[in-house]
């Protein structure tokens, strides 16, 4: 009987045994599962700007120009801007009339090539007419333009890795996240290269923004204004003499009434004088 019972012993310690090395078998393969979700995380984005030196590389620079002219003929000036414009391989973003208080004004809005900004800088201010006011800007973006290049390089890396794990995905699960992960990067990508693109264009092309106001409606708009004020100048002092008038309308009653009640009371004392002689 004592024999019996160690064996029963043995037997059921053997038996688990046996089950813990089944459970830990079943832990590897789950934790075999996961594991590759546990390498999902991205690998950090090294940024190269730092190593990045500008003398190497094509400088990039957003050049605009903001002018205003005045003149008798502003007709044959924008018709000379717009022949200036064709001639520089350039194009007219927008191109406006308008008229304010009897002032006409004309705007242009257009983009040139990059290097022929200076020499046609010359050229719109002598054909723009009286130059009343000028305004050029200068922004280097290069540092800031190749670091995209190097971010958008890494992005793409990324990108590719997330496409071969997605491939390797063995749950519905580590798909899932990956492919939210994949979308955080494609993201990232549209992005830059939005932002490039919006570089490379205004690098490439810079912006003149010109106002030519028609001297002769401003001068016709000055002159109509002085006679508008002095008309209404003429207008506001009918109206306060109106009213200075009604103002002293009750002295005036007063005084008369003064004067009136004094008269009769020295008729009226000369009247009984008389009687009293």
């Amino acid at each position: 009987m004592y024999r019996l019972g160690i064996f029963v012993f043995i037997f059921i310690f053997s038996c688990n045994r046996s089950m813990e090395s089944v459970e830990t078998v079943g832990t590897s393969e789950s934790l075999a599962d996961v594991a590759p979700s546990i390498q999902y995380a991205p690998p950090m984005v090294k940024s190269e700007q730092n190593s990045i030196n500008l003398e190497n590389y094509e400088r990039k620079i957003i050049k605009n120009a903001y002018l205003s002219f005045e003149s008798n003929q502003p007709d044959e000036n924008v018709k000379r801007l717009t022949q200036l414009v064709t001639k520089n391989n350039g194009y007219i973003i927008s191109s406006s009339q308008s008229k304010q208080e009897a002032v006409i004004e004309y705007k242009m809005n257009f983009k040139i090539p990059f290097q022929k900004f200076d020499a046609v800088l010359l050229e719109i201010e002598k054909n723009g007419g009286v130059l009343t006011s000028k305004n050029v800007s200068s922004d280097d973006v290069t540092e800031e333009f190749y670091d995209n290049e190097s971010q958008l390089k890494s992005k793409k890396e990324l990108e590719t890795r997330y496409l071969e794990l997605v491939k390797q995905a063995k749950s519905i699960k580590d798909m899932l996240e990956l492919e939210a992960k994949l979308s955080e990067v494609r993201t990232d990508i549209e992005r830059i290269l939005g932002r490039q693109r919006f570089l490379n264009n205004n690098t490439q092309y810079s912006q003149f923004d010109i106002t030519i106001v028609d001297r002769q409606s401003k001068l016709s708009n000055h002159y109509f204004s002085k006679l508008l004020t002095a008309f209404k100048n003429g207008i506001d002092n009918i109206f306060s003499a109106i009213l200075w008038s009604i103002e002293i309308v009750p002295f005036i009653a007063l005084i008369l009434g003064l004067y009136y009640i004094i008269k009769k009371g020295k008729f009226k004392f000369n009247f009984f004088n008389r009687k009293t002689e």
